[in-house]
């Protein structure tokens, strides 16, 4: 097993408040949204849900973290941009947020077209220091900063967690869930938002949340280890020339991950 160095035992966003540089204004607002619930919105059978959802709840957070106390974002404005037979769908809506971004839920909803779109500047893949376990340097430059967000295969002890389970989720090669049709050869993928990281005892995990509601797990969070991540992606928040920054005064980056076929 490869040895983790130790240097941050736990780190969450989870709770996590926005307060303001006035003494007057004591009253922050959480960076992180409630756990989305594509039971409740009837949308589990919508092709790349996860990938919508996750991205929206992590750009509300990305936003959150520098200051913007943004509403609900609309999944279905960024579902309407990707075409849904790309088998690469985040990278498509990744594409989507930086060149026209998604409005908020209310002006989606209302059918306000010139409502104000939330965009992001640039992306770029960091799956390769994952792989060379730079855990720390992936904790250090975009998890403290704000949220990230993975993508990871999906086999079947994944759905113990929709039960309520709350133990560490590993890939288990021998047990995948295909996609499509009997006889498919392609694994399902799943994307959430990792919102912490920490150790049991000595194994390493990132903590996400899910799009499943708050019976998923704990709260709606769970646990998997790093190395059931297939990639991960980050991206610099676009504030549309404010001079906005991140609380520590570092350029606004944010993690997500692409969707990738499992070969």
């Amino acid at each position: 097993m490869v040895k983790y160095v130790r240097s941050h035992e736990r780190y969450t966003w989870r709770g996590v408040l926005h307060t303001h540089a006035d003494p007057k204004k004591r009253k922050g607002f959480k960076i992180l949204s409630h756990p989305r619930d594509r039971a409740k919105d009837n949308t589990l059978d919508v092709r790349g849900s996860c990938v919508w959802y996750s991205l929206s709840t992590a750009l509300e957070a990305a936003f959150r973290a520098c200051g913007v106390d943004v509403d609900k974002l609309s999944w279905e404005d960024l579902h309407d941009m990707v075409n849904l037979d790309n088998p690469f769908r985040a990278r498509a809506a990744l594409r989507a947020l930086k060149y026209r971004g998604i409005r908020r839920e209310a002006d989606y909803k209302e059918g306000n077209t010139n409502g104000k779109r939330y965009k992001i500047a640039q992306f770029c893949d960091i799956s390769n220091d994952l792989k060379c376990h730079n855990i720390e340097g992936a904790i250090n430059n975009y998890l403290r900063r704000t949220v990230m967000v993975a993508t990871f295969p999906i086999s079947y002890n994944y759905y113990d967690m929709e039960d309520g389970a709350e133990n560490i989720y590993e890939f288990d090669e021998d047990d995948p869930v295909f996609a499509g049709e009997d006889g498919s050869t392609q694994i399902c993928t799943h994307m959430a938002v990792i919102t912490g990281f920490g150790f049991e005892e000595d194994v390493p995990y990132f903590e996400f949340l899910d799009c499943n509601g708050k019976v998923f797990g704990k709260n709606g969070f769970g646990r998997i280890l790093p190395s059931s991540i297939l990639s991960l992606y980050t991206f610099d928040v676009s504030m549309g020339g404010s001079g906005r920054a991140w609380p520590d005064g570092s350029p606004m980056v944010l993690a997500v991950a692409s969707e990738v076929e499992r070969r």
